[in-house]
């Protein structure tokens, strides 16, 4: 269990290449910011398990916005 920043959160997941090629890292990161308070940087934490919790959100968030496209 280690910290991890929400730099690093979103650094990782724009090393994704489908979520890089629909959000910056700026977006990334600013949906990370809004989704994670500061008090949750500074507790340790399942970095691994955050980073993957974050991944399955913005992948489910390409498969809607591609479904409603799409229509």
């Amino acid at each position: 269990m280690k910290t991890i920043s929400n730099a690093e959160i979103a650094k990782k997941l724009y090393e994704n290449e489908k979520i890089a090629s629909h959000f910056t890292f700026r977006e990334i990161l600013d949906s990370v910011d809004i989704s994670r308070s500061t008090e949750e940087e500074v507790t340790k934490c399942d970095a691994e398990k955050v980073v993957e919790d974050f991944r399955h959100g913005f992948l489910e968030m390409i498969e809607w916005i591609e479904y409603e496209n799409s229509k």
